[in-house]
Formats: structure tokens, sequence, C-alpha cells
């Protein structure tokens, strides 16, 4: 009867401990603690409810916006928490590990907790879910309990606009150098978006509902390696210019109206865009990178070049006003940046990098076109990492960490003009390679090939024929097949500038 007693009494007591509230938050959880917020340049510190558990620290996400500024509102119904960081929306759930982020979502290793009616959000991992959206440099000390924010320091500190006949001119304030290469500028429907590559932005500060009379309405984003300004305008944007000045980057923008004659309220030169006056042509590889390489010992810098001199002779007999330029005439190496740099700088129009591919299967044949995008089959990816593999013989081979990034290459082609151009321009080099080279087609595709990157022009890689296939190898070697190239690539060429130089007229 005792002993019964006995297993009562330790049987309530347990279910006691068990059900107590402390324990009902999880074992291992200190209560009452706080986190100290120190701002740069001030001396005070600003204390937020926190509390430990399994290590991990927990503030509350009410009392940490409070003490940052910024805005929020809980929603019983759907007990959410909205917080307002600029132009951002930030939304976090209780007992849910995602954190919702405009129109994106991330998620965090830990859930956020609920205590008494308030959210708590685990801190580091909050902090870093909020990536650009956050507007300071942070260093968090969990064991010490001590958050350090600073202000980032941003190299495009301001902008104005301004209004000049049927256009508005717009000046980015910068202290950091930018060169026109760094700068892309594109238009869809009604938006200018600017990116500066290397930039840096106050994405809050860079947000306004616009300007009445110059532009609607204009948002700004930042990347891991570049920024991007965009402007909505309320009528249609003709042309832009950009140019750059001592610490400011100067966009020119055309619109529609009171637009009576083009020929008066255009620039200058926006007649002569269109006119392909100047075509880059580049035979991949060369020098220590001879490219890839066929059984009997054929090098692709070779095939390369033969077949770019041809195309260049055949050129300037046809195209007798048109300079025609290689990025290479020898046996030597260049870099992919150079190559397209070399293309930029010298006022290039029309831009076409010449190679020969290979395969493991060396059954596989025929030629194939590529232009700057994302790959969409496992030939096109194959394609893209030999041509970019190159890079192992750069000096500085590092200098194409960026380009490894999947944000940078969308970046890139979302900032191109000349996405349609240059698959206008595949297109018909693979339809006269069709009728010259009577191989199979493998098609145009996309891939982010380095070399593509940095050129501003419509830019294509035309893969003429597989070294790796014994029978292709035999016919890059023969000058016949090597002419019919060149006179397939010239044919292409001079259709492509027929059609956009009619636009002009």
């Amino acid at each position: 009867m005792k002993s019964r007693f006995v297993f009562q009494t330790v049987l309530v007591v347990l279910l006691s401990i068990w059900s107590s509230p402390r324990d009902v938050r999880g074992i291992g959880r200190t209560d009452s603690l706080t986190l100290q917020v120190f701002f740069e340049d001030d001396p005070v510190s600003y204390a937020v409810s926190a509390y430990e558990k399994d290590r991990t620290l927990y503030v509350s996400i009410e009392e940490f916006a409070d003490v940052l500024g910024f805005t929020h509102v809980a929603n019983p119904q759907s007990q959410k928490t909205i917080l307002r960081i600029g132009v951002h929306s930030i939304k976090v759930s209780p007992f849910n590990p995602f954190v919702m982020i405009d129109d994106g979502t991330v998620q965090m290793a830990l859930s956020v907790s609920e205590e008494r009616g308030r959210l708590f959000v685990p801190a580091l991992l909050f902090l870093d879910a909020l990536g650009n959206c956050f507007p300071f440099h942070f260093e968090l000390q969990q064991d010490g309990r001590i958050l350090k924010l600073s202000k980032i320091r941003y190299n495009i500190v301001d902008f104005e606009a301004e209004t000049k006949g049927n256009g508005v001119i717009l000046r980015l304030h910068t202290n950091k150098p930018f060169s026109l290469s760094d700068i892309a500028t594109s238009i869809n429907q009604g938006w200018l978006h600017i990116t500066l590559f290397g930039g840096t932005l106050d994405t809050v500060k860079m947000a306004s509902e616009g300007i009445p009379g110059v532009f609607k309405r204009l948002v700004s984003f930042q990347f891991e390696r570049s920024a991007q300004i965009s402007f909505q305008f309320g009528r249609e944007i003709v042309d832009k210019k950009v140019s750059v000045e001592e610490g400011v980057v100067v966009v020119s923008v055309w619109t529609s109206d009171k637009l009576q004659d083009s020929a008066v309220w255009l620039p200058k030169d926006a007649k002569t865009r269109w006119l392909i006056d100047t075509i880059v042509i580049d035979p991949g590889h060369g020098g220590r990178d001879p490219g890839t390489s066929g059984l009997s010992g054929v090098m692709e810098k070779d095939v390369n070049l033969d077949i770019a001199l041809r195309l260049k002779s055949l050129l300037e007999k046809r195209l007798p006003q048109t300079k025609i330029l290689m990025t290479r005439k020898s046996d030597v190496f260049i870099g992919l940046k150079d190559r397209s740099h070399f293309a930029n700088v010298n006022g290039g129009k029309l831009f076409i990098s010449i190679h020969a591919n290979a395969n493991e299967d060396r059954r596989v044949r025929g030629f194939s076109s590529y232009l700057l995008g994302v790959g969409k089959t496992q030939e096109a990816i194959e394609v893209a990492q030999k041509e970019n593999s190159v890079v192992k013989y750069e000096e500085k081979p590092e200098a194409y960490e960026e380009y490894q990034d999947f944000d940078y290459i969308l970046n890139a082609i979302a900032q191109s003009s000349y996405l349609k151009e240059s698959m206008d321009f595949a297109t018909m080099v693979n339809e006269s390679l069709r009728r010259y080279a009577r191989i199979p087609d493998q098609g145009v595709h996309q891939q982010s090939i380095w070399v593509l990157v940095g050129a501003s022009m419509p830019r294509v890689l035309v893969e003429t024929a597989f070294l790796s296939n014994a029978h292709e190898e035999r016919l890059l070697k023969t000058r016949t097949f090597q002419q019919s190239v060149a006179e397939a690539l010239c044919e292409s060429i001079e259709k492509f500038k027929t059609r956009y130089e009619k636009e002009i007229e």
C-alpha cells in the first residue's frame, strides 16, 4: 500500500515537471536575456528581449524592428508579422522556418517561435535570410549577446533627373570611377534598366514613386556583384545614350513626347547605330591554348584561324565599305575578356567567334551556334564547360570568378539589348551552313559562354564541326571544307547586315 502511494506521488511530480511552461518551450532554454544592439558612432546600446535555446539566440522581432526603425504589423488572423524595410516586405509566421521576402521565400534552418503572443526569430539565421534587404553590415556575438551594426559604404550615392526637350537626363552620382564597359542598359515596356557592375547602393534610399513629368517610378536592386536601377516612364522610350564623367554616370533618354521630326530629336548617332560598319571575327583559342584536338593531331586553334582568315578575305571583297577586324591574326593567346573588350573599343557592330567542337562520343557530328543564355540541354552545358575552361591558361583566372555566379550571368542576359538580334544572326548562320557544309545541323542553343558575356553587340559562337569525329576531322583539315564554312558565314553576315540596315532607311 505504501509503495503504491509512493509510486503515485512520483508520477504526479513527473507529470507536473513535464507539463511546466518552461519545458514546453524546450529543454536547454535560458529566459530573460537581452541582445545589446550597438550602432556605429552611437555610444548608447539598445536592448532587445531574447532567449537562448540549444545554443541559438532568439530575439523578439517586434522589438528588433523598433530599435532599427522598421515598421511592423501583426496580423492575428493569419498569424503573420510583416516588416517593411524600405521597399521590401518581410513576412514571418510562428513555427515556420520560411521567411517571405517580397515575392520570394528563404528557408532558415530553425523555425520562428511564439512566446506569450510575441514572435521570436533565430537572430543569426534571420539576419542571413534578409541578405541585401538589410541595410547594415552586422557582427553578431552570440555568446556575449551583442549585435554591432555599421553603415554600408555605397559607391552609388544619389541621382538627379532633368527634363530636356522631349527627353530626360539622368545623373547617377558615384564615389567610384565606372567605365562604359561596367555599365549595361536596356529598355523593356517603358522601363529603363541601368546596371553597374561592381556597384553598391542603398535600395531603401534609391526608391521613389517618381517625379511628376519625368518618370513614374524608381526601383533598385542590389545583387552580389552589381547594382541595378530601373526607371519607369509613362511614355515610349525612343533611345538612350550613356556617358561617363568624373563621379557621374550620365544617361540621356529620348522619349516619344513632342517627337515631330526624329532627325531633330534623336541623338546624332541613332540613325547609324544599326549600320553594320564594323565586324569582329574571333578565331577561338590560340597560343598556349590549343583548344580541342583530333585523333590525327589537328589542333582547333589552327583550324579556327584558317577559317577566320578566309572569312575576313571574303568579307573585305564583298563588303568593301565595312571594317573587318580580327581578335588575333596569328597563333597568339588572347584572354576571353580581352576578346570582347577588343570588339567594344573598336566599335564592333557584330561579333562572331569561330570554334570546332568535341564530344566523348566520337560518333557525334555536325555544326551548331550559340548565343548568351541559360543552357537547356546537356550538350549545350558541355560546350560551355569546354569553351569556358580555357581560363586556366589566363594569367589571372580569378578574374572570372564572377562569371561562375548564376545570378551574374542571368543579369548579363537580362541587360542584353541584343538577344533577339543574336538569335536572328545564329539562325541565319545555321541556315547557310546547312547548304554549304553538308553535315548535320545540331541547332541554335543558349548557354553561358564567357567569351560572349562582355560584347555590347549581337554576338554568336559557331562550332563548325567535331574534331573528335574522324570524318569531320578530315574535313576540317581540307581547304575545300574550310572555304565552304567561310562562304556560309560570309553569306549569313551579309544577310544580317542587309536585314537590319533596312530598319534605319
